[in-house]
């Protein structure tokens, strides 16, 4: 047997000491499209890229890219917390950072067992092993273990799946079910927490055990050698040296010296194995791991401010331990001291630590990071760091401003650095002058100016934030535009214009949303090329002319939306003039055509070539047509053909029209027969119509087909065939109907329109059903005074129902900001003769209504008063905790609201007894 006690000692692995092919337990700390962030102990973070996770994963994941289909997403198959065995295969220096590096792993089965032999692991009884789903099958699953020519089976009975299937290529944790012979190709596994505890309570001692054999995460018990100040010297399954780090001992708190007794026998679990030291790396949490790790998953965050941390000890001069909440949390001397700690000595570092943190005292902290795989905050208590405005980019939303220092330039624009040691980019084009050569020398090194978020890209490694420093985006009275939403439809903003195409423009607003102008929306007069006009970089005041969420499209136009309509008017008018002049172009074709080949015999050659020049010219026209008629997408119309007066077409023209004509053929047969495909013309409408003609749905979305063209009139016309077409006996559907109708006035007619659909609406629903629903049509359409009028209607339509009430007061606190009426309504309602049980709702609701939207201290003062009448009311004393740890941190700092919110909790448990 090993005696670790002679050449053992307690190691702390450090990003720079990380050896390459260490296995080890990682945390999952964050999720992105394209990879995992996964923490070790010892605060080391290292990389997973999707490809790198398992061979089944990959090769799904190219076979749906082929396909052209959405391969699974990260977050499906993994969540915060976790953790797997992972495998350090490569270190790169971070691009920008030369001090920093990122460290690569792979969770693949096939790279973690490759210094094992599939006889000598499997002989193990209820060995534990990290796999993938190859497939799943009728009665479970094919999992890759690892091995060439041999796979495993998980059945569902096994699976502990808690009812959710697993996806192929997910990686999970298994144990063998059998031992394996000469003559076994599948493994039977099982999930069974009982059975993978077994694996050290069999006698491995008789197995071949091997250090990789023991997958990080494996429960083992270990004998204590040697109790150190910062940990334990053990000897882990009786063969191996290893120790155990103070940070995962039992107790926290407990002075290792008095708690553990030398040969005493432990259960621990696997955190890592290094080959260069041959030691284990072991944990003795085990119960409180999973319990302690949602605490800080769910309660803690970078940046959050903590004013109550309490010294626990002093660790010479390498770091200070805090206690917050029964956490334990780290701080750094550089990360403690507002000092130079670089230019101090070691004595004096640490009589400066003893002065500033004696035993005891508690202090003013922020959160730096949170180590998951440590359970361990790292904090930080330099006034710098309190004071910051920005500590994570998770912070950061599109639009806010920044105070940035510039950094360095780079070849796409310019590094800036802000908030706590967080790095951004403005790019060239979003630069002021950016076509000025002199442009740079408004931005010299180490200059603090003010910038714009634009767009926050998280999905990244280091993340990355995009500013702009463009003056007509720094207005704090713009509009902003971060999302595909139709109700920016008609307003105008201000973009960036960052690629020019032939046929439009492309342009950039905030939260990488992005538009299209056509090119007969950039110019109140016919234009052939926008190159001329526009420039990459440049601003342009550009209206919404559509919006749509699902394809995430957006259509503008620089010329104001009224031309736009105009514009279209004529293009109608023009379609059908030719379409006309075509008909009459028939009776005369014959002639005509008689008369062009008598031309052609003569032998004019140069007018044929004029003549095949004027074609090819008409044809890029209706090309140029036909692309502009796609990119506005008015699928219901045909593409305008040419047509020429007084002379034949040429043979290129007729070719041009007939692939067209078939291309359209082809595209209608094809969206007939895909039912998944919305309607994209009034045909397709109809005809949906005529399927469902009870469904509210299909009418209304019939009338936004045309509102979004600004075809009002004819939208009214759809809702009042919707009227007498949906059986009367369909109430609700027919009521939505009139609250269509009702929208439709409410945007785009007038005041009397509205008061005249809610009347004759009146007339044919249960009018105080009508009233709450239209008011809250009005209230989404800006129309507050008309919302107002109906809720007063439905006042006195409603006197003894709460809800009445609810929603008035609702709305005067949320929309109106009056606060002074909602409280003399709720007096009134109070003084009313209501039943009890109504009036105690009424004021719960209101006494939540004073945390959200009015004044805290007389929401508690509330809350206390209907509690101190009903003190068993266990809803409202939820509510009333719930109100406290949502809205009270409005006028409250986070210790009042967390000992407000604990005083409420102890309150309920002793009404519990």
């Amino acid at each position: 047997m090993a005696d670790p006690s002679e050449n053992a000692c307690v190691e702390r692995l450090t990003p720079k000491t990380v050896p390459l092919n260490l296995m080890a337990l990682g945390t999952v700390s964050d999720i992105s499209s394209q990879q995992l962030k996964l923490q070790m102990t010892g605060g080391i973070v290292c990389l997973v890229d999707r490809f790198s996770i398992s061979q089944p994963l990959t090769k799904y994941i190219k076979s749906q890219e082929s396909s052209s289909k959405e391969g699974p997403r990260l977050i499906d198959l993994f969540q915060i917390g976790q953790q797997f065995a992972c495998k350090i295969i490569d270190r790169q220096t971070r691009k920008g950072y030369a001090d920093a590096q990122d460290i690569f792993a792979t969770l693949d089965p096939s790279q973690l067992q490759e210094d094992n032999i599939p006889a000598t692991l499997f002989s193990i009884p209820n060995v534990p092993i990290q796999c993938a789903i190859l497939s799943v099958e009728d009665h479970g699953y094919r999992v890759d273990v690892g091995f060439k020519n041999l796979i495993g089976f998980l059945s569902y009975d096994e699976a502990d799946d808690n009812g959710r299937r697993f996806h192929v290529g997910q990686v999970i944790r298994c144990s063998t079910k059998t031992t394996m012979d000469d003559e076994t190709r599948i493994i039977q596994l099982t999930r069974s927490m009982k059975s993978l505890s077994k694996f050290t309570e069999d006698k491995c001692g008789q197995c071949a055990l091997t250090p990789s054999c023991i997958l990080p995460g494996s429960k083992g018990y270990l004998t204590v050698m040697k109790v150190q100040k910062d940990g334990l010297i053990v000897n882990f399954l009786d063969e191996f040296a290893g120790f155990v780090n103070m940070y995962h001992l039992k107790d926290d708190w407990q002075d290792p010296k008095s708690k553990y007794k030398i040969a005493e026998k432990i259960k621990c679990s696997v955190l890592y194995y290094n080959p260069t030291t041959k030691l284990f790396a072991l944990s003795l949490r085990l119960k409180k791991f999973k319990s302690t790790l949602k605490r800080l998953i769910n309660d803690y965050y970078v940046g959050q401010v903590v004013h109550d941390a309490k010294v626990e000890a002093l660790y010479g001069v390498r770091s200070i331990l805090f206690k917050i909440s029964d956490l334990k949390a780290v701080a750094n001397p550089r990360d403690a001291l507002n000092e130079d700690v670089g230019t101090m000595g070691k004595d004096e570092l640490h009589a400066a630590l003893d002065s500033a943190y004696p035993d005891g005292s508690t202090h003013k902290c922020r959160i730096k990071s949170i180590n998951y795989a440590d359970l361990t905050l790292v904090l930080s208590l330099r006034q710098d760091f309190l004071e910051q405005t920005c500590v994570s980019i998770k912070e950061l939303e599109p639009a806010d401003f920044l105070e940035v220092t510039i950094k360095k330039y780079v070849k796409d624009g310019i590094i800036v650095c802000f908030g706590l040691n967080l790095r951004g980019i403005i790019l060239n084009m979003h630069l002021k002058d950016y076509q000025s050569a002199k442009s740079y020398k408004r931005y010299p090194i180490g200059k603090t100016i003010k910038s714009r978020v634009l767009k926050v890209d998280t999905e990244k490694y280091p993340n990355k934030v995009y500013l702009t420093n463009k003056d007509e985006l720094m207005d704090p009275d713009m509009t902003i535009i971060d999302t595909y939403d139709k109700s920016y439809r008609g307003i105008t903003v201000n973009a960036v214009v960052i690629k020019l195409k032939h046929d439009g423009l492309i342009v950039e607003l905030f939260n990488n949303v992005k538009g299209f102008i056509p090119r007969r929306f950039c110019s109140s007069t016919p234009i052939r090329t926008v190159g001329g006009l526009f420039q990459v970089g440049q601003i342009v005041s550009c209206t919404v002319y559509r919006v749509e969420p699902e394809r995430q499209s957006l259509l503008l136009g620089i010329i104001p939306i009224e031309k736009i309509m105009a514009m279209k008017k004529e293009r109608k008018l023009k379609r059908k003039q030719d379409k006309d002049g075509g008909q009459m172009q028939k009776k005369t074709k014959k002639k005509e055509t008689v008369k062009s080949k008598n031309e052609q015999v003569e032998g004019n050659q140069t007018q044929d070539v004029a003549e095949a020049e004027e074609g090819e010219e008409e044809e890029d026209e209706t090309m140029e047509d036909q692309e502009e008629e796609e990119n506005t997408e008015d699928r219901d119309e045909e593409v305008p053909m040419e047509i020429s007066q007084g002379k034949p077409k040429s043979r290129l023209q007729r070719s041009i029209e007939a692939k067209l004509r078939e291309e359209n053929i082809r595209k209608a047969e094809q969206a007939l027969l895909n039912k998944n495909l919305p309607p994209q013309s009034i045909t397709d409408f109809e005809r949906n119509v005529l399927k469902s003609p009870d469904s509210a749905d299909v009418w209304i979305k019939y009338s936004e087909f045309f509102l979004e063209n600004v075809e009002t009139e004819k939208a009214r016309i759809v809702c009042r065939r919707a009227l007498k077409t949906i059986n009367f006996r369909a109430e609700k559907e027919r009521l939505r109907i009139w609250l269509q109708l009702l929208k439709i006035e409410a945007k785009f007619g007038g005041t009397e329109q509205m008061r005249a659909i809610i009347e004759e609406a009146a007339q044919r629903n249960d009018k105080l059903v009508l009233y709450q629903r239209a008011s809250q049509t009005l209230v989404a359409c800006g129309e507050l005074d008309e919302a107002e009028a109906l809720h007063e209607k439905c006042i006195k339509l409603g006197r003894q129902q709460p809800n009445v009430w609810i929603n008035y007061i609702i709305f005067l606190m949320e929309h109106r900001k009056d606060l002074n009426k909602a409280r003399q309504l709720f007096d009134q309602v109070i003084k009313s003769n209501m039943p009890l049980s109504d009036l105690i709702h009424i004021r719960s609701r209101f006494a939540h209504l004073e945390f959200k939207y009015g004044d805290v201290e007389r929401g508690k003062t509330l809350f206390e008063n209907l509690l101190s009448e009903n003190p068993k009311r266990m809803d409202i004393w939820k509510v009333y905790e719930d109100a406290i740890r949502k809205f009270g941190s409005r006028q409250m700092d986070s210790d009042e609201v967390r000992l407000q919110s604990e005083q409420i909790l102890q309150r309920m448990a002793t009404l519990k007894k």
